[in-house]
């Protein structure tokens, strides 16, 4: 599967893409998420095997993220929970992509797709308060915030997160 924007590509994850995620997903990028950054190669590689046998079996969509022209690895997209009424969106970038809208044209193109193939009340968008960028990107979609609450991060810090819902 291959969804195509003005500047990406957005295409199913395979272990093509573990060296360019393992090395892309810092703790800098991954200080605001749920997850950590993999220690391990081989934690990167569970990750994007469980990813494609959720694409597979239609109830997870895991994209890489590229650059159209260059075919560069950039980030990742996702939808899981595709089998719900309240799907969770999630994003990263790597640094080297923050600040030129990229997210926000992946996240308008998944979108897309899911309005033009799932039946959803809303997209869940969980953004921890001081992701600015993040929060951006979920109000361009005309995202609401819907819930709060604290959870903390792989590497176990707090994280103050607004749920944002995307319908």
């Amino acid at each position: 599967m291959t969804l195509e924007t003005e500047r990406l590509l957005l295409k199913a994850i395979t272990r093509d893409y573990t060296d360019a995620v393992f090395r892309a997903f810092t703790a800098e990028i991954a200080q605001y998420m749920t997850a950590r950054p993999a220690t391990y190669r081989t934690e990167t590689e569970a990750f994007v095997i469980t990813a494609m046998q959720e694409n597979e079996q239609q109830t997870g969509l895991t994209l890489a993220i590229l650059d159209r022209q260059t075919a560069d690895f950039l980030g990742v997209v996702s939808l899981r929970a595709l089998i719900s009424q309240q799907p969770e969106l999630g994003i990263w970038l790597k640094k080297e992509a923050h600040g030129q809208g990229l997210g926000r044209e992946a996240v308008h193109a998944l979108k897309a797709w899911a309005d033009g193939t799932l039946t959803y009340a809303y997209l869940r968008y969980p953004v921890d308060y001081r992701n600015k960028a993040s929060r951006r990107m979920a109000e361009s979609q005309n995202g609401q915030i819907r819930r709060q609450f604290v959870t903390r991060n792989g590497s176990g810090m707090p994280l103050h997160i607004l749920e944002y819902w995307i319908k």
